[in-house]
């Protein structure tokens, strides 16, 4: 497996080596060697700023790409011609962020419509919100509630986190949520504060919304391999948890039926 870190280091909002320590523990590892690539070290591959080819992805059986800094722009679009043709050869990918990730899906409708029609869907893009970018605001997300009865909840990870703000706050802010109009498998939804709850509580207009929404979303098996987006940084999350859901939906990715048995097999 292959991770591909598009954090840029920020000791307050997404500290870099303690993020890197998160996915050295949630990562499956059953599957082969795991391996880290920074990409805010390495050098651009061309003028359009691209740092990812497709024979860097093709040994690898999945690849997962966190922009944890969920408000800092994720380069996810960027790197979109090697990752479809990873994707269409068979390869599976997970995206990890926050806020950025409708970012990088708008970004990707504008400039790559045919990544997200062949690999996600055509209307991703407008179905997916960000709540905030401001890290102050909204902080009412505390867990991912699973939508399938093969994934764990996952909780917002509030007793040893790796950022002060999520101490203080008792929530997160700076997160993707997706519509009903995605015609994807949506994995988790949002796990909202109560309105009653003694930090930074939402109003019950805002907790009857937000528990609404999906926060995870799949496609798996047609295309080529499978593709699933977490709307939600998986670095801020209780580590028994995503560990558990990043191995089970690797092995669902890689034993299911629809996917061709390409690359990193």
């Amino acid at each position: 497996i292959l991770i591909i870190d598009d954090d840029n280091h920020n000791i307050n909002f997404c500290p870099d080596a303690a993020t890197d320590s998160v996915y050295t523990v949630i990562t499956p590892t059953q599957y082969g060697p795991v391996v880290q690539f920074d990409r805010m070290a390495a050098p651009d591959n061309d003028i359009e700023l691209r740092k990812l080819s497709f024979s860097r992805l093709q040994d690898y059986r999945a690849v997962i790409y966190h922009s944890d800094y969920t408000t800092s722009t994720s380069s996810f679009a960027l790197d979109a011609d090697a990752i479809g043709i990873y994707l269409a050869q068979g390869g599976n990918v997970i995206l990890s962020g926050g806020s950025n990730v409708s970012g990088a899906l708008k970004t990707l409708e504008l400039n790559n419509p045919a990544f997200l029609s062949n690999y996600l869907s055509s209307s991703i893009a407008e179905q997916s919100t960000a709540v905030t970018n401001n890290f102050l605001n909204s902080n009412f997300f505390v867990s991912a509630q699973s939508e399938t009865d093969y994934l764990p909840d996952i909780a917002l990870e509030l007793e040893h986190p790796i950022l002060h703000l999520i101490e203080a706050r008792k929530g997160w802010g700076p997160i993707t949520y997706f519509g009903n109009g995605t015609g994807l498998e949506t994995l988790y939804s949002y796990g909202c504060k109560l309105p009653f709850s003694q930090y930074y509580p939402p109003t019950q207009e805002q907790y009857d919304f937000y528990s609404q929404q999906h926060v995870a979303v799949a496609k798996f098996g047609n295309n080529g391999g499978s593709f699933v987006v977490f709307g939600f940084p998986l670095s801020m999350m209780e580590t028994g948890a995503a560990e558990q859901a990043l191995d089970t939906l690797v092995n669902v990715m890689l034993t299911c039926p629809d996917v061709k048995k390409g690359v990193g097999r």
